[in-house]
């Protein structure tokens, strides 16, 4: 099978970076898909990244590579708020894959979802991947990259209906050992706050 393509490369320097999205434009097939393909963080506020992603379908990004993993993800959430058009695809979610098939199994019988009200604390044990960057602290300490982690822990807080109490006393961030504790409430659909449980997470 033969595919067909064609292939323009652009260097760009100086002020002329600044242009790239409008020196782009015009070379853009109208009738395909965009995808921009970020390598490194995503800087939220660069006019050039934010031109790109504007003309852009579907922006790809890698947050095994980030080098501030909390923040970079924060940055991509506002992102795809200010730009909900297009898609965001983060190959480390299809890394974290099977553990979510996984974790999702254990409720595929239907006598077993009964107990998922039950489940007060979730704790996620992690360890830099070969590949992974590591992430330098304030202070200049190296710790793994938690990004996998992160995303799990985010996913099973929608799947559970949780939501992060900010203003806890008992919520911990420890880049440098890779340690997180956030508190969490699970709300009923008409927004009361459960009581009686511990609704505290470890990640």
């Amino acid at each position: 099978m033969r595919h067909c393509f064609e292939q323009t490369t652009i260097l760009a320097t100086g002020s002329a970076v600044r242009s790239i999205g409008n020196i782009m434009q015009p070379l853009l097939k109208p009738d395909l898909p965009i995808y921009l393909w970020w390598l490194g963080e995503p800087p939220g506020d660069d006019p050039t990244f934010l031109k790109l992603v504007e003309i852009s379908n579907r922006v790809i990004v890698d947050s095994t590579s980030f080098f501030n993993p909390e923040q970079d993800l924060l940055t991509l959430s506002l992102l795809h708020q200010n730009f909900p058009e297009y898609a965001l695809s983060d190959l480390n979610w299809g890394r974290i894959t099977p553990w979510r098939e996984l974790v999702v199994q254990f409720f595929d019988v239907l006598e077993y979802r009964q107990y998922l009200s039950g489940i007060t604390s979730i704790e996620i044990e992690h360890a830099a991947a070969p590949f992974a960057s590591p992430t330098r602290t304030e202070l200049g300490d190296v710790s793994p990259n938690p990004a996998c982690a992160f995303l799990l822990a985010g996913w099973l807080k929608a799947r559970l209906d949780w939501s992060l109490v900010a203003d806890s006393m008992e919520n911990v961030r420890d880049t440098p050992s890779g340690t997180y504790h956030w508190q969490r409430a699970r709300f009923h659909t008409h927004q009361s706050r459960q009581t009686g449980r511990d609704t505290s997470s470890k990640y």
